[in-house]
C-alpha cells in the first residue's frame, strides 16, 4: 500500500467507526470485515479505532478478538503511544466482561 492508500484507509476505518456508533446492530459483518484489516492497516489512529470497535463491539467479534488481541500484544513495542493505550484498554474491558 502507498501512504496515499494508507491515509485514505485510515481515515476510512475512522469515518465509519463514527458512522458505526449511530446503528451498530445493522453492521455487524462490517465491524468483522474492519477487525479483520487490523493486519493491513499502519496508520495508528485508524488502529486503535479498530481496537475501539473490537472494545466496544466484543459480542460481534468474540471469535476474532481473542486473535487481534494477541497479534496487537506482540507488536506492542512497535506500537505508537495511543494505539497502545488502545489495545491496554481494550484488554481491561475484555477481562472486564468475563468477570
Amino acid at each position: 500500500m502507498s501512504k496515499k492508500d494508507e491515509t485514505i484507509v485510515a481515515e476510512s476505518v475512522v469515518v465509519i467507526k463514527k458512522l458505526l456508533q449511530i446503528n451498530p446492530s445493522q453492521y455487524g459483518e462490517i465491524i468483522k470485515h474492519i477487525v479483520r484489516m487490523i493486519d493491513k492497516v499502519t496508520v495508528p489512529t485508524a488502529r486503535a479505532s479498530i481496537l475501539w470497535l473490537i472494545g466496544e463491539y466484543s459480542d460481534r467479534v468474540s471469535k476474532l478478538a481473542p486473535d487481534v488481541l494477541r497479534k496487537m500484544a506482540k507488536s506492542f513495542p512497535d506500537e505508537v503511544c495511543y494505539t497502545r493505550f488502545s489495545s491496554l484498554f481494550n484488554k481491561l474491558i475484555s477481562l472486564g466482561n468475563n468477570s
